[in-house]
């Protein structure tokens, strides 16, 4: 009786398919139901919030198959904030795999591997503002619908005036008067 294969799902990226690294994981075990072989993932470098793996597969004789490194930067992503040695553990282990042959008919790089270079490239592209730029785009926008009194109001109820506002400095402060802000300027816009 020979065992079902795994049917590895795709994501579609821009016209490609792209294999997650759960999809190869759950074909490498189906492939290997007695567990006889073996995935290791160990971190070659940790310094400066850049680590570096690479997981290594072994056969049922402890012989290396093959391997696959990754790199990651702390807080380069929303996910790399929290878990950026898991994140780079997951795409070392999606590589090797890859490199056996598992999720790999347009790609070696995984899913998670493609995603998380575009969202990179998308935050590189994106232009900087400085907080004085953002507090004049969120004065425009309730100038557009005629409520700039409002706009003063909200960074008086923040315990600011308008030049100290425009002064901050501190990022938490600044996020903080930003989101009362934004969300001021949601709700008129929601209103109308």
């Amino acid at each position: 009786m020979s065992e079902k294969k795994h049917e590895m799902k795709k994501i579609d990226i821009k016209g490609k398919d792209y294999v997650p690294v759960n999809e190869r994981l759950l074909a490498f075990w189906a492939d290997h139901p007695e567990k006889d072989w073996s995935i290791i993932p160990e971190i070659d470098s940790l310094e400066n919030g850049v680590v570096t793996m690479t997981a290594t597969i072994y056969d049922q004789n402890g012989r290396i198959v093959t391997a696959g490194h990754a790199y990651e930067k702390e807080n380069s992503t929303f996910i790399n904030k929290t878990s950026f040695i898991e994140n780079c553990e997951t795409s070392a282990i999606g590589r090797a795999l890859g490199n056996l042959g598992y999720g790999i008919d347009t790609s070696v790089a995984s899913y998670e591997e493609v995603a998380n270079a575009i969202k990179q490239q998308e935050q590189e592209k994106r232009p900087k503002m400085s907080f004085s730029q953002l507090l004049n785009a969120l004065d425009n926008g309730f100038d557009e619908i005629g409520a700039n009194n409002i706009f003063l109001k909200t960074i008086e109820d923040a315990g600011y005036d308008l030049e100290s506002a425009y002064a901050l400095t501190d990022k938490a402060l600044q996020k903080d008067l930003y989101l009362k802000i934004n969300n001021q300027l949601k709700t008129l816009r929601n209103e109308k």
